[in-house]
């Protein structure tokens, strides 16, 4: 017998708790009428469909969305989902772009966040490297930019 999705019944017999395809609906939705709200006031809304809009059934993206479950909460995990749709969604004509690339970013952008990927030496490591990078990057650029000496572009 199927039980009608978020009636009292349904959440009797499933604990309250949603299916990874419909939690994905349930995002999908909410995106929908958060660009609608936002964008597209006294237009036509066209958005694709859902299912014009999943993520790519990968092993790669599989990997991606299992290890985002097992260290993130189910809001960050929702986070990735809604993020991925936002992009999707907002230009849906655009197809030059590595599908698999897109949700795995998605999903692993702010592994970060979590208590598994947050110890004080990766932090630091990554404030290094990433401030070092941007200083190696752009004091030359800068220097060369406003034609004085790399000194001058650094102070």
């Amino acid at each position: 017998m199927h039980t009608p999705f978020g009636t009292y019944a349904w959440a009797l017999s499933r604990g309250g708790k949603l299916t990874q395809a419909e939690r994905l609906r349930q995002i999908y939705q909410g995106v929908c009428a958060k660009i609608a709200a936002k964008f597209m006031r006294g237009t036509t809304l066209r958005l694709p469909e859902l299912r014009d809009v999943l993520p790519p059934d990968t092993a790669l993206c599989q990997a991606a969305l299992a290890m985002c479950q097992s260290a993130s909460s189910t809001a960050l995990v929702n986070h990735a989902y809604r993020g991925y749709l936002f992009a999707k969604l907002l230009d849906p004509l655009r197809t030059d772009y590595d599908e698999e690339a897109l949700f795995t970013s998605f999903l692993l952008h702010d592994l970060g966040l979590t208590e598994r990927y947050r110890s004080t030496l990766r932090r630091i490591a990554h404030a290094i490297g990433f401030e070092g990078g941007l200083t190696i990057v752009l004091v030359p650029l800068f220097a060369w930019w406003l034609d004085v000496s790399w000194w001058e572009a650094l102070v």
